[in-house]
């Protein structure tokens, strides 16, 4: 969901050459990254450098053909900061690339019209007048989108949608005739436009506060493209530093793919608050794990449950962060990430101006894991904790290092109640399903063979590296990558839907 609160990675998804040809077959589309540091939800579609990166789709066309005959395209990812999609419009096909975001539903594209009159700042922005098959279906009345900071306004219209080999007829979307300043700002030339994802009350819609619209996902349901209303998500990370040309990820389409993810998938169902707009689940429980002391094998692991009072947590591939309740960050986990740390306490230094904790890159490998328990009606007790380590949530950039949280209050979004935003920091660890069936509810397991996206700055280089064994593996402790730009050097970015603030 845009929902930028200081400056933030985002992941963008972005599909490609895919095959099916059965409805029930699972078709993958890959995702290429965007490699670097974020704040709170810096948005693919508005990174504002793509310096050194070929992102035309033209370019892109690195096959891998799967066991199962699924054809899947491996994109290029640069420096961790967001993932692209690569979809088409029209009649003949336009490129656009874009962010494909669970936490919001509009869809919106760059319009040539508008970039020509320098009121959009879009890449491979969309010709209506070139497509065949475009219809104007405004009837005379505006859409607008309307973020915590900026907004686009445009006409709503239909095309033809391409993405991967999936030809969606009379798509809808808004295409756009103006970008307010700070949009404007961050699109930057960069991306064309964003796809939203969300719930919205699955197989039956719901209109929120934010109106309601028809996402590419639900029309391949209704239309019977795809006969299971389900997508899952699994978002890879880099232990590089610059371009890669491995994938970034895959969404797939109309299933789960198992060569994603290990162990079993736990399922949740959707948090009945909001109007059923999210991809939102009933939290639990939140627990700190001390890091296993090499030095000291046998030693016992020091366990700290928290006291989380009833909350939700939303699941939003637009977020770069986490975002937490700043009651609960600032009164119950920095002090047991502190409290749990290996030998002594970290210090960790919350900066006020921009949110975020920074953290001595050489004390990060000291600090402990952070374990999370969801649940809901239906939902047997006891359930596993879903746990992310210090190489999952400690980011760096070129001064140092800093956690991959951000204190945010989102009670409104759920009706009163805390809620947490996991955004790629989780998102990369955990391996996510979206289905739209069962009443509406999301699955979770662990990813399996996702790289590490944590480095250490080259000013901490001469940090002794040591194993350090998590709760699924012993890896390697972080190699170099060069900073992608200060969090204080980025742009406040604070893309949060007006349907959180109602």
């Amino acid at each position: 969901m845009p929902l930028l609160a200081s400056i933030l990675m985002v992941a963008c998804l972005s599909a490609a050459n895919a095959q099916t040809t059965q409805n029930d077959r699972l078709v993958r589309l890959s995702i290429m990254k965007n490699n670097g540091i974020a704040g709170t939800e810096y948005t693919a579609m508005r990174y504002a450098n793509m310096e050194g990166i070929d992102v035309h789709p033209d370019h892109l066309n690195f096959n891998r053909v799967a066991a199962s005959g699924v054809s899947s395209l491996f994109l290029q990812n640069y420096k961790d900061a967001a993932y692209y999609a690569n979809i088409s419009f029209g009649t003949p096909p336009q490129a656009t690339i874009v962010q494909i975001d669970t936490g919001s539903a509009a869809f919106w594209i760059g319009s040539k019209a508008c970039n020509v009159a320098k009121n959009c700042n879009d890449l491979y922005p969309f010709d209506s007048t070139a497509s065949s098959t475009f219809k104007n279906i405004s009837n005379g009345k505006p859409s607008n989108v309307t973020y915590g900071a900026g907004s686009i306004g445009g006409i709503l219209s239909t095309d033809v949608m391409t993405w991967g080999t999936f030809q969606i007829p009379n798509q809808q979307f808004i295409l756009t005739d103006f970008e307010d300043p700070t949009i404007f700002y961050q699109q930057n030339g960069s991306v064309t436009g964003l796809v939203g994802f969300a719930y919205q009350g699955g197989l039956n819609p719901s209109i929120s506060a934010m109106g309601y619209y028809q996402t590419p996902i639900y029309t391949m349901v209704t239309s019977g493209m795809i006969s299971n209303p389900i997508f899952s998500m699994w978002l890879n990370g880099s232990t590089t530093g610059g371009i890669q040309g491995t994938s970034g990820g895959e969404v797939i389409i109309g299933g789960v793919d198992s060569a994603h993810y290990v162990g079993d998938i736990m399922y949740y169902p959707i948090a009945n608050v909001s109007k059923n707009y999210f991809w939102m689940i009933e939290m639990t429980g939140v627990q700190v794990s001390s890091t296993l002391d090499v030095n000291n094998p046998t030693a016992s692991l020091k366990v700290l449950p928290l006291n989380l009072t009833a909350s939700y947590g939303l699941m939003d591939s637009g977020t770069s962060l986490i975002t937490i309740d700043p009651n609960f960050y600032t009164l119950q986990l920095l002090p047991a990430l502190q409290a749990n740390s290996l030998r002594k306490p970290v210090p960790l230094t919350t900066d006020l101006n921009t949110g975020f904790t920074r953290v001595s890159c050489t004390d990060a490998q000291r600090l402990p894991s952070i374990g999370i328990t969801f649940g809901g009606k239906g939902v047997a007790p006891n359930q596993p904790f879903f746990e992310i380590t210090w190489q999952d949530y400690v980011l760096s950039d070129e001064k140092g290092c800093y956690l991959g949280f951000q204190a945010m209050n989102m009670k409104n979004t759920g009706e009163g109640k805390p809620v947490w935003i996991f955004g790629d920091v989780y998102l990369r660890k955990i391996f996510t399903v979206y289905d739209m069936g069962n009443g509406g509810r999301v699955g979770l397991a662990y990813a399996a063979n996702t790289a590490k996206p944590f480095g250490v700055p080259v000013s901490d280089q001469a940090v002794a590296q040591q194993l350090v064994e998590t709760g699924n593996a012993t890896v390697a402790s972080p190699t170099k990558r060069g900073g992608a730009g200060s969090v204080s050097a980025r742009l406040l970015w604070f893309l949060l839907p007006l349907l959180a603030w109602f």
